[in-house]
């Protein structure tokens, strides 16, 4: 099977930052590229519905949205990953033990070692 990453850059490159227009942008550009996985490895603690709006329209092209639960968050999950469209992933230090989200959060996360990070946002499969 051939694979192709597809790297959207959703950052703010004079101040280093995402501002969520931005990440809805490379969202909307992802759908637009027909990918078959969207990987959003930040987040934010605010809902907002036009992100809301678009991780519903990619779920809605079968598109699979995995997300960062949150780097050091207790009894929290952030956003996009609290939407159920996604796939909400938290980490593990090298011993097993949950680094983020501790607690109880509303949510069902799956767990990885931090030792092997997927950095792009999204994924296509070749034709």
């Amino acid at each position: 099977h051939n694979a192709r990453i597809v790297s959207i850059d959703v950052t703010n490159q004079s101040e280093g930052i995402v501002e969520v227009g931005d990440l809805i942008k490379g969202i909307e550009k992802a759908i637009e590229y027909k990918v078959d996985i969207i990987n959003i490895s930040i987040g934010c603690l605010k809902d907002d519905e036009e992100l809301k709006s678009v991780i519903k329209k990619a779920w809605d092209n079968n598109i699979i949205i995995v997300s960062s639960a949150g780097n050091y968050m207790e009894n929290n999950v952030l956003y996009p990953s609290k939407y159920k469209e996604t796939l909400s992933v938290g980490s593990l230090n090298k011993k097993g033990k949950i680094i983020s989200p501790q607690g109880d959060v509303d949510k069902k996360v799956v767990f990885h070692s931090n030792m092997y990070r997927l950095s792009s946002i999204a994924f296509r499969k070749e034709k």
